[in-house]
């Protein structure tokens, strides 16, 4: 597939979190839940995108493909499966994002190489990273039929709370690629840190308008605001 060459903003974050398994995970922004009611810009943008709100789903599916430039190139791009999933079967916003990805990066969307031998609890509640992994133990499975033992993959998701999901998947790329890349993209990582890269007008789900990519940032073009490592 020919890539498609856009206009890059700027870098994708590097995630606080060390996801065990990856080589990399990178998100837009960072996450935090509602509290009494009340939610900043960028974190109510990711609920509503979770919740397949027209609006916010268009937001990012603007935004996240222009951040791309500076990432390796990868064979193929999966999704996280929701807990109430044991494989891809309806369309959900990821999949429209992951879609929108493949498209502008050339690599190909692959939804039903990952599926999970049961449903599983919401992780949320259930504890911190210890009793997520324990939930998630042994539940992926992937299917690397075709692909090269070296093959680059990226998982997308929507919010990482701990990093259990990347890493139960990353067990499971790597029990039939051994030598795969695995990197992921998510929205938002769960964490303490404000959103003071990104403009919380270009969040604004009442407005009827759809900004442009360049207006979702505070900071000046091409400057790189990275979490430090």
């Amino acid at each position: 597939m020919k890539k498609t060459k856009i206009e890059a903003l700027q870098p994708l974050l590097h995630s606080p979190l060390r996801p065990e398994g990856l080589d990399a995970v990178h998100h837009v922004g960072f996450y935090h839940p509602s509290r009494n009611g009340r939610q900043e810009p960028v974190s109510f943008a990711m609920d509503e995108f979770r919740k397949g709100r027209g609006r916010a789903v268009q937001r990012w599916l603007t935004l996240v493909p222009h951040m791309l430039s500076g990432l390796p190139e990868h064979d193929i791009i999966i999704r996280s499966l929701y807990c109430d999933e044991t494989e891809v079967c309806d369309a959900s916003p990821l999949d429209r994002l992951c879609d929108t990805l493949a498209e502008r990066s050339g690599a190909s969307y692959s939804p039903t190489r990952l599926k999970k031998t049961r449903t599983t609890h919401a992780l949320q509640g259930l504890g911190g990273h210890a009793a997520h992994l324990r939930e998630l133990e042994n539940v992926f499975q992937f299917d690397g039929s075709g692909l090269a033992t070296h093959a680059r993959v990226l998982i997308i998701d929507d919010v990482m709370m701990t990093g259990a999901t990347l890493e139960a998947i990353a067990t499971a790329i790597r029990s039939s690629l051994p030598g795969a890349h695995i990197s992921a993209i998510v929205l938002g990582c769960a964490g303490g840190q404000q959103n003071e890269h990104l403009d919380p007008a270009f969040f604004d789900l009442s407005l009827d308008a759809e900004p442009t990519p360049a207006k979702a940032f505070l900071a000046p073009r091409g400057r790189s605001r990275r979490v430090p490592r």
